[in-house]
């Protein structure tokens, strides 16, 4: 009989724990080379986790500047767009101060006379811009100001209506009752228009403060800016205006009248008196001569400013102007109002009457050189020298005893 044997699959209890030892260590050995592998997937995953961190910190950063940039570009819009809203509202108050300067100054010199072709203007050519302004910035007062525009276009046609109509004639029946309702209209429009530029004029709590920091940031680099650059200035205009008055054309005039008495009418027969103006330019630069009026007439006195009954220019200068060059003068025959004298004239004229009578020569000469408009007004009056006079002085036409203001250059 055989012995029996404690075993399982041909196995004794001894194989079967080393093969269960065996498996123990293959999973231990797997568990551990997973577990490396795991480590090594963590570590690198780790690592790409920290460079997309780094990436999104600088694109963190990259975006913060990208935001400052923008903030700092939007505040420059609104600094602009300040600074616009600023330089368009002073012109917009400029204009209207503009209209208010001119109404009130044509109020006080209605004296004046112009030609058909020279207007008076109160309406401002940037009056659309300033329409514009105010249809966009304060359209509450839109109303108003169309309403302005429609009183200054209305006194601007009752102004032209009445300085083109001659001196002599504004006393007539027609003209003189319009005197006192156009100054009445020119103080109207220029109280409407303050009021308009009154309320412009009135700014924002917030455009205060802004003004205010603007003002104090830029005060002391405007102020010292300002003291160095004054005299430099000062300096330079004063340099500029020497060198354009030394190089300008100045028009002067010169009365020749052969004789050194008054032809009476038996005398010449038919024939009238007249004078030569000479008109000679004594600067450096040519002179376009625009117009040229003169008068010569009889009358026992002057009125204090000078009338001028003729608007257009002599044949001698003609509507587009004439060219007056250095060295070449130009003669403009003159001749008196009435023709002649009569017997009782001259002997007024030669203070041989109780009724006194004068003989005047006036005019003016308006032209223009290197940009700058000049005005050569001249008076002359018939001295008899009579009274205190030397040996050698003639009767004859001079300056003396006419208003100052019909002898005026600039």
């Amino acid at each position: 009989m055989q012995p029996q044997h404690d075993a399982f699959i041909h196995l004794t209890a001894t194989g079967w724990t080393a093969i269960g030892s065996i498996v123990g260590a293959v999973s231990i050995i797997t568990l551990a080379v997973f577990n490396v592998l795991y480590l090594k997937a963590a570590k690198a995953a780790s690592r790409a986790a920290n460079a997309q961190a780094d990436a999104g910190n600088r694109a963190a950063q990259a975006a913060s500047k990208q935001a400052e940039a923008a903030e700092k570009t939007l505040s420059e819009l609104r600094y602009q767009f300040t600074m616009h809203e600023i330089a368009q509202k002073e012109i917009a108050l400029a204009a209207l101060n503009e209209v208010a300067r001119n109404a009130r100054s044509w109020k006080e010199s209605l004296h004046t006379e112009r030609s058909v072709n020279d207007k008076a203007s109160l309406m401002p050519p940037n009056w659309s811009q300033v329409m514009v302004y105010v249809g966009q910035q304060v359209p509450f007062v839109m109303t108003e100001m169309i309403d302005v525009e429609r009183q200054i276009s209305e006194t601007e046609r009752q102004l032209n209506d009445y300085v083109h109509v001659p001196m002599s004639m504004r006393h007539s029946q027609l003209t003189a009752p319009k005197i006192q309702p156009l100054r009445s209209s020119l103080e109207k429009t220029a109280d409407d228009v303050e009021k308009v530029a009154g309320i412009l004029g009135v700014p924002t709590l917030g455009f205060i403060g802004w003004q205010a920091k603007t003002t104090a940031d830029s005060a002391k680099a405007t102020r010292d800016s300002a003291l160095a650059t004054q005299s430099a200035t000062t300096a330079a205009l004063k340099q500029a205006n020497v060198a354009m008055e030394a190089e300008r054309a100045w028009v002067v005039e010169k009365l020749n009248y052969p004789l050194d008495y008054l032809p009476r009418q038996a005398e010449l027969q038919g024939s009238v008196i007249v004078v030569s103006i000479k008109i000679e330019n004594v600067g450096k630069q040519p002179a376009l001569i625009r117009n040229a009026r003169f008068r010569f007439h009889p009358a026992s006195k002057l009125a204090d400013e000078p009338q001028y009954l003729t608007f257009a220019p002599p044949d001698e200068i003609g509507f587009h102007g004439r060219i007056l060059v250095p060295g070449e003068p130009l003669y403009a025959p003159v001749t008196l109002a009435c023709g002649s004298l009569d017997d009782d004239q001259i002997n007024a004229i030669a203070g041989q009457i109780v009724q006194r009578l004068n003989l005047y020569v006036y005019g003016r000469i308006d032209y223009e050189s290197m940009g700058v408009k000049g005005i050569n007004q001249f008076g002359y009056r018939w001295d008899n020298c009579m009274g205190f006079a030397l040996s050698s002085d003639k009767p004859g036409f001079r300056r003396a005893g006419v208003p100052s203001a019909y002898n005026f250059q600039s």
